[in-house]
């Protein structure tokens, strides 16, 4: 970090003083006087950003979510708005005292420091952002240590990929349409005021199921940016399940909508297990599971369908679906629609009557339900496009 402070500080006394001499103003006391002043604040101002560079990366090498860089250009614009404000309000005073020694008193004395000053202070900010801290990643970068850590973020990223595979559409969906400013994770069992739903994500209820069960997912829903890679905001359901009470609550609710109405429940691979084994046992009625290609025993029915970059393929047991039978069709997210489309055709072909789907989430505008189109579609919570 010293390397780079001082390589920093190097620039700013460069640009200082190539300012200062195509100004053509003779070098005087009063700027020998600024440019140690300027030195003060340009250290400072890194000290400041390094600080946070420190508390961000600390224990960097023990996890595999960020590589120190990435940790690094986070502590830069958490740093950012700070550092505009704390030159803002020191160049000011500055200028003034430029404008007043140049052009209305002819002080020489003030006009020198403060020329010194002006042009120094803006240089420190700009160094201790886009010089600084590069160029600490650059030397940190070399040190084997972090080289290997940044080699084994990748590794799990890849296998948080892979992991992520179950529903690839709606990964690849949530890469392109992530929030451009991160947002914290959101403390379960928080309520929403009106003006926080607004700015967040402008969540709307579905008509069709009670506004309490959105309040209720919402109230215990996390929200995780940059999982399980950069630019992906994760919307976490765990809070929801290690909640008993809310977990019950969301299912007795589904109970309720859908008794009557339907003779199974159709679980896709593999978050919409987790709703539709719990919701089939409340109703009493039997689960069909739709998996993903090769995790099912043959004879299987099978429907492949397209993806961003490639194909999927979903399967079922055929004997699991009970000819004519009205079927609920369940899952945690809808996306672009994929992976629900080729299931209803799934179930359609095995003997199914497609009643109704069931998403706990929806991502508006992605287009899934435009692909369902014509299908009745229950979202207990809907995200609108930021």
């Amino acid at each position: 970090m010293a390397v780079a402070a001082l390589l920093a500080l190097c620039h700013d006394i460069l640009i200082t003083v190539g300012v200062y001499a195509a100004s053509g103003f003779e070098v005087t006391p009063a700027t020998i006087i600024g440019v140690l002043t300027i030195l003060g604040y340009s250290l400072y101002d890194t000290v400041v950003v390094f600080d946070k560079v420190r508390e961000n990366t600390d224990g960097f090498e023990t996890q595999t979510r960020s590589t120190y860089g990435e940790l690094a250009n986070l502590a830069v614009n958490q740093s950012l708005i700070r550092s505009i404000n704390t030159s803002v309000v020191g160049v000011l005073p500055v200028a003034s005292l430029l404008v007043v020694g140049a052009f209305i008193l002819g002080a020489g004395t003030l006009r020198d420091i403060a020329l010194t000053l002006f042009i120094g202070m803006i240089a420190g900010t700009v160094s201790s952002l886009f010089l600084a801290t590069p160029l600490l990643v650059d030397l940190r970068s070399r040190e084997p240590a972090v080289k290997e850590q940044a080699a084994r973020v990748a590794r799990a990223r890849g296998e948080r990929l892979a992991a992520a595979g179950d529903d690839p559409e709606a990964l690849a969906a949530t890469r392109r349409h992530a929030r451009s400013r991160p947002r914290h994770p959101r403390t379960p069992s928080r309520k929403l005021r009106p003006a926080q739903e607004e700015e967040e994500a402008v969540m709307t209820i579905s008509p069709a199921l009670p506004k309490e069960l959105t309040q209720l997912v919402l109230d215990n829903l996390r929200e995780i940016p940059d999982f399980p890679e950069p630019g992906v905001l994760f919307r976490d359901i765990t809070p929801l399940l290690s909640n008993g009470e809310a977990f019950a609550n969301l299912i007795d609710g589904l109970a309720a909508h859908y008794r009557g109405h339907i003779d199974a429940v159709a679980g896709l691979e593999s978050r919409g297990f987790i709703l539709a084994a719990p919701l089939a046992v409340h109703l009493g009625i039997g689960m069909v599971i739709v998996r993903k290609a090769g995790k099912l025993p043959g004879p299987v029915l099978g429907i492949d369908y397209e993806l961003e970059y490639g194909t999927a393929r979903m399967e079922l047991r055929p004997e699991t679906v009970e000819e004519g039978s009205r079927v609920l069709v369940i899952d945690d997210v809808l996306a672009t629609g994929g992976t629900a489309a080729a299931s209803i055709d799934l179930l359609e072909q095995a003997g199914a009557k497609v009643e109704s789907i069931c998403m706990l989430l929806e991502l508006a505008g992605l287009g899934g339900r435009e692909k369902l189109s014509g299908r009745d579609i229950d979202s207990v919570v809907i995200f609108e496009s930021a």
